[in-house]
């Protein structure tokens, strides 16, 4: 079975979201990799990364509020 949880990752400026799930992807060797809400690529913050399993909380945490 492989991995599963929830990152709190610290986006760059200057990068999307995608492309931070993207080098997570590659470095973690998973299959499933998504987040809980986007942040613009000129926001610096805190973004949920749910891997594999968790993925499936997607809808969960999308329709509440993060602050």
């Amino acid at each position: 079975m492989e991995e599963s949880g929830i990152l709190l990752i610290n986006k760059p400026l200057n990068m999307t979201s995608q492309s931070l799930l993207t080098k997570l992807k590659k470095i973690l060797h998973v299959k499933k990799i998504g987040h809980a809400g986007t942040l613009d690529p000129m926001a610096m913050g805190l973004l949920v990364v749910l891997v594999n399993q968790a993925t499936k909380l997607s809808d969960y945490l999308l329709n509440h509020d993060k602050t």
